[in-house]
């Protein structure tokens, strides 16, 4: 679903983790998108597309969010890597 996502919003997928309580990205996007923007895409997407496909699953979060509202981004030379905690 991620890779699907980035696809459609022009955001390269170099590399990606999935944890059991977040995500690894390294992630190249054009300069006209912040790191905000990318993370908040990515989020919001992958979250909507979930609940569509598992309609039990909101009610068993706490709060019925799937994703933290923070994340961790760096850059690594010209490539960006993002990491976002996943509500468990």
């Amino acid at each position: 679903m991620v890779l699907e996502i980035c696809e459609a919003y022009e955001i390269e997928i170099l590399d990606m983790e999935i944890m059991k309580d977040h995500i690894h990205l390294l992630a190249s996007f054009p300069p006209s998108r912040s790191i905000g923007e990318v993370v908040r895409i990515i989020k919001s997407q992958s979250g909507r597309g979930l609940f569509r496909e598992f309609p039990g699953l909101k009610k068993r979060l706490w709060g019925g969010e799937l994703w933290e509202d923070g994340y961790f981004a760096r850059t690594v030379g010209d490539r960006m890597t993002i990491k976002a905690p996943i509500v468990a």
